[in-house]
């Protein structure tokens, strides 16, 4: 009894090992992963941008000024 549960326990584990051993994961071409890579940026500068442009827009103005009183200064 006691070596049929072994034989049935190493049975089962070589079962699984060699079921898990069929299915190879599928590797991408280098061409996929810039794809992928591309379109993730794409995504984040779509994401980005908008928030970004709005964050230039409110300090624009005051980036002005800065560099004209420098440049008025450096006159001086």
């Amino acid at each position: 009894m006691k070596k049929f549960l072994l034989f049935a326990a190493m049975s089962l584990v070589l079962g699984a090992v060699a079921i898990s051993c069929k299915s190879k994961p599928k590797l991408l071409t280098e061409e996929q992963i810039l794809q992928k890579v591309d379109s993730m940026y794409q995504v984040q500068v779509e994401t980005l941008g908008a928030d970004l442009d709005d964050a230039c827009d409110a300090k624009f103005d005051d980036l002005v000024q800065t560099a004209v009183d420098s440049i008025i200064a450096s006159k001086n």
